[in-house]
């Protein structure tokens, strides 16, 4: 193949190749960003922790997927209370998944020997949208102040920008 064709083919296929590109890179873009798909509201209620979620239309978050980790030699909840969800057959894992749309209220408690003060704790989640992105799990940090009995008496972002 002469040089001048060469160069053309190269640059033909490059042209393909992109515009094939183009529609996946737009699609993407019609996905809300984790945050704004699945918006926390961690709180202090009732001596717990309560992770409220308001979950954007079109989306959801899989029960299976929430995790509590304390940091350090901080606590771990004993308690963790989940609202009745949807089943649903999930393909993003081939099987039949808990899942919440709309709105979401995670309530975690702690024992009655935990001690009194500060600690952190990390709380991951996953969901996905309806259109078929499936979102790589998050997770956020919190300061829970615990005072007697194991009650919580706060909750704050220990900090808003740890990525997934």
């Amino acid at each position: 193949m002469k040089p001048l064709a060469r160069l053309a083919f190269s640059c033909l296929l490059t042209i393909v190749t992109l515009a094939g590109l183009l529609p996946m890179a737009a699609h993407a873009d019609d996905f809300l960003d984790v945050d704004a798909a699945f918006r926390l509201q961690p709180q202090a209620a009732d001596g717990r922790v309560v992770l409220a979620f308001d979950i954007a239309p079109g989306y959801y978050l899989y029960r299976e997927r929430f995790g509590f980790q304390p940091q350090g030699d901080g606590p771990l909840p004993t308690d963790i209370r989940y609202p009745r969800g949807e089943i649903k057959h999930d393909p993003n894992f081939d099987q039949k998944m808990e899942v919440f749309h709309q709105a979401v209220r995670v309530e975690a408690g702690f024992d009655a020997k935990a001690p009194a003060g500060e600690t952190v704790l990390k709380v991951s989640y996953q969901g996905c949208a309806e259109a078929g992105l499936c979102y790589p799990p998050k997770s956020r940090l919190l300061r829970v102040t615990l005072g007697e009995g194991g009650k919580v008496t706060a909750v704050a972002d220990a900090d808003a920008g740890t990525p997934g």
